[in-house]
């Protein structure tokens, strides 16, 4: 058994060999939370705290918190962080009265340090206000387009400017001020660019740049990066995504949306200044440059437009992925910009009127025509872009070539790739264009070029359902053209504006604009798409033949 005296003297021992903050401070805190909503429901790192305008808890002391407020499926969730006070308890001030005279003798200044290095002794407020301004979520209108984000990519050119970190203490308190974060970084910004223009200053004065085996690599590219869960969900909730036509998208009334950053800077803050930050934990904070760019279902580039946004505050945790977290949080801040942005209401108004204004074009009958599945492959060329390649068909024995728009579409909304056509020999020559709808995915081509064989475009539907049909083209490569493929025609569909063949038919992407005919050389349908995805193999699709003239506003 322990003597009293002996019990005693570890006390005093344990009080000399440790803070008394450390041993009579209390751990936890009584805290109240204010936000300003009956709804809202408060998390401190992902536990919940508690519910409406005032809610009140005890919490572990000496760290830094993630607060996430959720307001209902109506409004966006609020981030930011619980941080202690900068300045120390009363009861600090005391116990270090006491550990001076105690320890000091042992001690020395070590004693007095080590308790204004113990994190509890920074208390929180007793009362923090999260009272954010409600983002509702943004909800689609009956007359606005569906929306596809295609992918998030880093563009960073020069990573020294524009991926750059900042460091900075917190000199007053402002949680849920993000106004007062965004002045900071600004300064720190400033402060930065004057260091590196002195560093570049030195670096010149020192002579001649030394010789490199490998050259330090300043830029920093990635075509996908994973900040768009978060996006998607945006879309989701907002009824942007058509969940109901999976398989026949309306592509007229779809916009495409790509991101690229071309700058990020990244803010850690130290919540007491002064303080090593490891006692605490730090604070987090994402700015990033983006431009966005709305494009149409052929990847056509409508407009653009660059937003600099901020992310909320979070907790830094390196093991759970705070920098990716606040990077997406600034994106996501931006994506909603874009789509309350007057720039996207311009370009999501629906289509109604599928009118393409094309000036009709008097064509020549053709005099040497397809009549059997042999001849069909002197009508036959492939259509060669810098993009890739598709198929195309002619119509007349004059050079007129049926093919897909999005065989020869670019990026730019106005301008075509330049075409290349190959025949049935190999030979290549010049192509225009002289027509295209893009409501129907097709295009109207002329090369200078006398043809034996030609397809009949009749204005008559000839087909039947269950019936065996071709198609000719260069499935993914120029070398493999004259490729033939053969199928049955499944059935006929109209969705969304569209008329469509259904077919059931090995096809791929090189054998779009190709023909589709039966084995008298009648001429049916375009080639125009297949399905992709698991579990589905040989079902594709084209534009009824019987439809061009009217499509493509042609007589002969």
């Amino acid at each position: 058994m322990i003597s009293k005296n002996k019990f005693a003297g570890l006390i005093i021992l344990a009080l000399m060999l440790n803070s008394c903050v450390t041993v009579f401070l209390p751990n936890k805190q009584k805290v109240t939370i204010l936000t300003n909503s009956d709804d809202a429901k408060i998390y401190l790192d992902n536990e919940k705290f508690g519910e409406g305008k005032i809610a009140t808890k005890k919490i572990k002391k000496g760290k830094v918190y993630d607060v996430a407020i959720n307001y209902g499926d109506d409004y966006m969730q609020y981030n930011d962080v619980l941080y202690p006070n900068l300045k120390k308890s009363p009861g600090y001030y005391v116990l270090q009265g006491v550990n001076v005279p105690f320890c000091f003798v042992l001690y020395g200044f070590y004693a007095v340090w080590l308790d204004s290095q113990i994190a509890k002794s920074h208390p929180f407020p007793k009362e923090v206000k999260f009272e954010s301004t409600l983002k509702k979520v943004l909800k689609r209108s009956e007359d606005s387009k569906y929306v596809n984000l295609t992918n998030i990519s880093l563009d960073i050119n020069d990573v020294d400017k524009d991926f750059v970190s900042h460091y900075a203490t917190i000199e007053k308190r402002d949680n849920g001020d993000l106004d007062a974060t965004k002045l900071r970084a600004e300064k720190m910004t400033k402060d930065q660019q004057l260091k590196a223009e002195i560093r570049e200053k030195k670096k010149k004065k020192k002579g001649k740049k030394a010789e490199l085996l490998v050259e330090e690599q300043k830029d920093f590219k990635f075509h996908d990066v994973v900040f768009t869960d978060e996006l998607l969900q945006m879309l989701y909730n907002g009824g942007y995504m058509d969940t109901i036509n999976d398989v026949f998208s309306d592509n007229n009334n779809s916009l495409f949306i790509q991101g690229k950053m071309d700058g990020v800077d990244m803010f850690s803050i130290s919540p007491v200044k002064g303080h090593s930050w490891t006692s605490f934990g730090k604070i987090t904070q994402t700015r990033t440059s983006l431009v966005w760019y709305i494009k149409n279902s052929y990847g056509e580039v409508l407009d653009s437009v660059v937003d600099l946004a901020f992310s909320e505050k979070f907790k830094y945790d390196y093991k759970n992925g705070s920098v990716k977290k606040t990077v997406g949080n600034s994106i996501a801040h931006s994506f909603y910009n874009l789509l309350e942005g007057d720039l996207f209401k311009k370009y999501a108004k629906i289509e109604t009127d599928f009118n393409p204004n094309i000036e009709v074009s008097n064509l020549n009958k053709p005099t040497g025509i397809v009549k059997e599945k042999v001849d069909a492959a002197e009508a036959t060329v492939i259509i060669k872009t810098s993009k890739g390649h598709g198929s195309g068909f002619l119509i007349t024995n004059d050079g007129y070539i049926v093919t897909n728009y999005h065989v020869i579409a670019s990026k730019n909304v106005s301008k075509t790739h330049e075409i290349t056509v190959i025949d049935s020999d190999g030979n290549e020559m010049d192509c225009s264009v002289v027509k295209v709808n893009k409501f129907q995915d097709l295009a109207l081509l002329k090369v200078d070029k006398q043809f034996k064989k030609a397809f009949v475009c009749s204005d008559q539907k000839t087909f039947r359902k269950m019936e065996d049909v071709f198609t000719i083209g260069a499935p993914k490569s120029i070398s493999l053209g004259q490729s033939i493929s053969t199928g049955i025609i499944s059935n006929e569909r109209k969705i969304n504006n569209n008329n469509l063949i259904q077919l059931n038919m090995s096809i791929n992407s090189g054998n779009s604009g190709g023909p589709v005919f039966d084995s008298k050389g009648n001429l049916h349908g375009v080639v125009v798409s297949k399905l992709v995805g698991r579990n589905t193999e040989g079902v594709g699709f084209a534009v009824p033949s019987y439809l061009l003239q009217e499509y493509l506003n042609i007589k002969f």
